[in-house]
C-alpha cells in the first residue's frame, strides 16, 4: 500500500497537469514539476511519461464526475431535474477538463472501460430508472449509456471548439437526453 505522502504527492502532480494543460497543452513534465512544487524526479517517480500522467488526469476527471453524479441523485430530485443536471455537470467536467478531450482517441482499453463500468453512479443511477418505469425501457442500458456518452462528449467539444456556448450546450444537451429517455406512454 503506497504511503500516505506518496498519495498525495501523486494527486498533487495530477492536479497540477491539470491545471497547467489545461492553460498550455504544450507545457513540458518539467513544468507540470514546477507548478506542483515537487521535484522532477518524483514526478517521473509517479509518471514515467506524459501518457501515464494523461491516463491518470483523465481517471482523476471520471473519478470527478461520478462524485458529482453521486451527488446530484442523493438529492432525489425527480428524474428529468436529476437528467438535466448530470448534463449541467458533465459540460462542465468537460469544460474543466478540455485537455483530454484532445486524448481520448487514443485512450487505453482501460481508460475505454470505463464508459461502461458496472460501479459507474450514473450507469447505477439510469439502470434503477428504468426499473421503475421513468425511463425507457425498450433499449439496453449498454444503449443508453453509449447515446448518453456520446452526445455527452461532442457537447464537451462544441463547447472547447466555441461552436456554442456553455449554457446553452447544457440546454440542448438536457433537453435531447430528458426527450431521449422519456419513457413511450
Amino acid at each position: 500500500m503506497p504511503r500516505q505522502d506518496a498519495m498525495r504527492n501523486r494527486e498533487t502532480v495530477v492536479e497540477a497537469g491539470m491545471k497547467l494543460l489545461g492553460e498550455d497543452p504544450t507545457a513540458s513534465m518539467q513544468e507540470v514539476a514546477d507548478r506542483s512544487g515537487l521535484g522532477r524526479s518524483t514526478v517521473y517517480r509517479h509518471f514515467p511519461n506524459r501518457e501515464a500522467l494523461i491516463t491518470a488526469m483523465y481517471f482523476h476527471a471520471v473519478a470527478d464526475s461520478w462524485r458529482l453524479a453521486e451527488e446530484i441523485f442523493a438529492r432525489d430530485l425527480p428524474v428529468e431535474e436529476s437528467l438535466r443536471e448530470l448534463c449541467d455537470m458533465i459540460v462542465m467536467v468537460g469544460v474543466r477538463n478540455r485537455f483530454l478531450l484532445g486524448h481520448l482517441a487514443s485512450a487505453s482499453n482501460e481508460m475505454r472501460e470505463t464508459r461502461t463500468a458496472p460501479e459507474s453512479p450514473i450507469r447505477s443511477y439510469l439502470a434503477d430508472c428504468q426499473k421503475r418505469g421513468e425511463i425507457r425501457d425498450d433499449m439496453t442500458l449498454d444503449w443508453i449509456m453509449n447515446v448518453y456518452q456520446t452526445l455527452s462528449l461532442s457537447a464537451m467539444r462544441e463547447v472547447a471548439i466555441a461552436r456554442h456556448d456553455e449554457d446553452e450546450t447544457k440546454r440542448m444537451l438536457g433537453d435531447t437526453i430528458v426527450s431521449f429517455l422519456r419513457p413511450e406512454r
